[in-house]
């Protein structure tokens, strides 16, 4: 039996939010890369114990590049974001393939 139109809607609202659960799960994750492919390409060390000096056109971004990598921690809290937000979009699309079977 094919979803009523407030129940399209709802599965709509549902499916955005379990997107953007996982967005901000993996935004931690995506700054360490970030970070990591920057300070390759100028040949900089990066590590999470201090901010190592890091010349980039005449800028030192290596407190900026230490800040992104230390972000990495948060993934700690966001990865309940990163489980729910997957395992939410995981049901989306069984309870819609069962729906439609």
């Amino acid at each position: 039996m094919p979803y009523t139109t407030a129940q399209a809607k709802r599965m709509d609202k549902n499916l955005k939010a379990y997107i953007a659960m996982t967005v901000i799960g993996l935004l931690p994750l995506l700054s360490v890369v970030v970070a990591g492919h920057i300070a390759t390409l100028a040949d900089c060390p990066l590590h999470e114990g201090a901010a190592q000096a890091c010349i980039i056109y005449g800028y030192d971004a290596g407190p900026l590049l230490h800040s992104m990598t230390v972000l990495g921690w948060l993934m700690l809290v966001t990865n309940l974001c990163l489980i729910a937000g997957v395992a939410g979009l995981l049901w989306c699309n069984l309870r819609a393939l069962a729906v439609h079977a």
